[in-house]
């Protein structure tokens, strides 16, 4: 299978990754604080949450998977271990029905030397094989420098995944324990 056109760069303090010109690309701002979606011409979204300290991944994940849960009334979840922009990252894959329609969401959780970050992505099922290998490409392109300078805020974007509880401060990856 030949890989996707990836055709264009986002950059932004310290972050950056190649993406499809046909999706859409939007930023949250909020002072410092920030996010990128990507939209998909059907239905899949990705989305990078940048939070400004190291995170304990797996409190963050429990967050993200708890807001699903109080979402979805009936939801599979898989257990997931891999690596993101050469950093260990912890997640899950979910199942769910939304609208008639079974989709997959992909929530992963890692650390920079610096920051915290969530990773969300979403698609219907009739779209996954397509989605996914994007979606991969995409991860695979993903560059984070910390070197760089970086915000200081908080993630306005926790709001809309209702994650907005989150400790900034907290510290920690009992992966063990997820």
């Amino acid at each position: 299978m030949a890989g996707p056109l990836l055709d264009k760069t986002f950059e932004r303090q310290g972050v950056s990754f190649q993406y499809p010109g046909t999706w859409e690309l939007v930023e949250e701002l909020d002072d410092s604080r920030w996010a990128v979606t990507l939209q998909s011409p059907g239905t899949g979204f990705i989305s990078l949450v940048v939070l400004p300290t190291v995170q304990n991944r797996v409190a963050l994940l429990a967050e993200a998977l708890s807001a699903f849960q109080d979402e979805y009334e009936e939801i599979d979840t898989y257990n997931v271990e891999e690596e993101i922009a050469s950093r260990p990252a912890v997640g899950h894959d979910l199942n769910f029905f939304c609208m008639d329609l079974t989709n997959t969401t992909y929530i992963r959780a890692f650390n920079s030397e610096r920051r915290g970050f969530l990773l969300l992505a979403q698609c219907t099922d009739s779209e996954l094989d397509e989605f996914e290998h994007i979606y991969r490409e995409i991860l695979k392109s993903l560059k984070i420098d910390d070197s760089l300078p970086g915000d200081s805020g908080t993630l306005s974007m926790l709001d809309s995944f209702g994650l907005s509880d989150l400790d900034a401060g907290s510290f920690g990856d009992e992966v063990d324990d997820w």
